[in-house]
C-alpha cells in the first residue's frame, strides 16, 4: 500500500501514475473515501472514548442514580453500534481501493503499453547460451523430487506447492544461515506468539 499522506499531498502525480499505467482510478474519489473514512472513524473513536468514561463514572455510583445512568448507557451503546456500521463498509471499500493505487514511477520510466516500450539501460556480463533445452525449476524440482506441485495446487490452488524432502531441507538450511547471519552482527531473534489478540 502507499503512504496516505503522501497521497494526499501529491494526488496529481498518483491520478498520473494510474494514467500512464492503464490503471482506471479516481484519485479524487478515493480522497472523498478517505476524508469521509476519517470522519466516521473519529465518530467512533470519540464515541467509544464516551462510553469508557461513562462507565467508569457508572462504576462509582449506586442506588437510582446509577440505574438512570445504566439506562442511558444502554441509548448510548446502540449510537456506538450504529456508529460503528456506517463505518464498516466505507472502511471495507477504502482498504480495497488502497490496493489498486500504484506507486509514483521515477521519471526515466518510458510509459508504454507492453513490454516493448522498455528501455534497455545496460548489460552486465554476456547471456548464456546452452547446447541443450534449459528446464524450468518446476521440471527440474519434481524430477529430484524436491517439491510437490500436485498437492500444493490441492491444499493452497494454482502456483503453490510443497517443497519435500531435500527441498524442505535446503529451504530450512536458507533461513538458519541468514539467522546465523544477522546473529552474528548482533540482531535478536525473536519467535512470537502465533495466536494474538
Amino acid at each position: 500500500m502507499i503512504d496516505l499522506n503522501a497521497l494526499r499531498e501529491r494526488s496529481a502525480e498518483y491520478q498520473k501514475a494510474c494514467e500512464d499505467k492503464g490503471i482506471e482510478f479516481d484519485i479524487q474519489h478515493f480522497l472523498d473515501l478517505d476524508a469521509k473514512h476519517r470522519e466516521l472513524l473519529q465518530t467512533v473513536e470519540n464515541s467509544r472514548a464516551e462510553q469508557n468514561a461513562l462507565n467508569n463514572e457508572i462504576k462509582k455510583l449506586s442506588g437510582p442514580e446509577k440505574q438512570e445512568k445504566i439506562a442511558g448507557m444502554k441509548e448510548f451503546a446502540a449510537k456506538v453500534k450504529e456508529a460503528s456500521q456506517a463505518l464498516k463498509p466505507v472502511e471495507e471499500e477504502w482498504k480495497a481501493a488502497q490496493l489498486r493505487i500504484p506507486s509514483i514511477p521515477l521519471e526515466s520510466v518510458p510509459v508504454g503499453k507492453t513490454d516493448e516500450d522498455n528501455v534497455e539501460i545496460r548489460k552486465v556480463g554476456d547471456p548464456i547460451s546452452f547446447d541443450f533445452t534449459p528446464k524450468s525449476h518446476i521440471e527440474l524440482g519434481s524430477e529430484l523430487d524436491l517439491i510437490d506441485v500436485e498437492r500444493g495446487v490441492k491444499i493452497a490452488g494454482a502456483r503453490n506447492y510443497f517443497l519435500k524432502g531435500d527441498g524442505a531441507r535446503l529451504s530450512r538450511a536458507l533461513m538458519n544461515y541468514a539467522m546465523d547471519f544477522l546473529h552474528e552482527r548482533g540482531y535478536t531473534l525473536f519467535d512470537p506468539p502465533h495466536i494474538v489478540h
